[in-house]
């Protein structure tokens, strides 16, 4: 894949789809196949998109593979990273339960609580909309 590409490829997955005051609501369509690298420029998209601010996350996990163990281990350091800034992650698995499992493992291992398993998009949308941590 080409920089042109991936970059074009990077923004199409990573997107500011609403903002809650002065909060953007990240949406993150994961790749099918991640890799450390590819995890790395996606978060890395969703911070530069955050600039500075604390935002929301929502996740859309439902047609990606489980990350292995080198991809699990640099998602903790990641999400301890950014534990001050992320308000909230919210997951949408699809039909995949062992993500479930896996993602409370991760969370536990980046002592991250802030974060739930949603049946859509929209759900995430509507759950951030009635948080009233800002």
């Amino acid at each position: 894949m080409d920089n042109q590409k991936n970059e074009a490829e990077i923004k199409d997955r990573v997107k500011i789809i609403d903002w809650k005051k002065d909060a953007p609501i990240i949406f993150l369509e994961e790749f099918e196949k991640q890799t450390v690298a590819t995890s790395k420029l996606l978060w890395d998209e969703v911070e530069h998109l955050a600039n500075g601010k604390p935002f929301y996350v929502i996740v859309d996990l439902s047609n990606s593979e489980i990350p292995d163990a080198e991809l699990r281990a640099f998602l903790t350091k990641r999400f301890k990273k950014l534990k001050n800034s992320i308000l909230f992650i919210y997951a949408y698995v699809g039909k995949k339960i062992i993500f479930k499992t896996m993602l409370k493992f991760l969370a536990a291992s980046a002592r991250y609580n802030n974060y739930d398993v949603i049946n859509s998009v929209q759900h995430g949308l509507e759950k951030i909309n009635k948080r009233n941590d800002i």
